[in-house]
């Protein structure tokens, strides 16, 4: 089957009723959540980050077009504790 890419997607309703029922299910465990200990999850995040330093490598600094924007988001990242943030300051 050869689909357009501008084909691909919910097109019904049903995709948002799916999407609303799941997320009402998804509250329920907010509580169990709650219950994990701040320093169970750094592993977690110390696996994240090393992912995301292993794609740096791709990042063509001789280009200060595609450099700078990379380098103002690693730092603030860094420095603001907060991918959203770093990522703000980088667009």
């Amino acid at each position: 089957m050869n689909r357009r890419r501008d084909e691909e997607g919910g097109r019904s309703g049903l995709t948002a009723v799916v999407t609303g029922i799941l997320l009402m299910l998804a509250i329920l465990f907010v509580p169990v959540v709650g219950v994990v200990p701040e320093y169970a999850t750094a592993p977690a995040l110390i696996m994240v980050g090393l992912f995301m330093m292993k794609e740096v490598r791709k990042i063509d600094f001789l280009n200060i077009e595609e450099a700078f924007p990379a380098f103002i988001i690693m730092v603030m990242i860094a420095l603001s504790y907060s991918i959203s943030t770093g990522l703000a300051f980088g667009f």
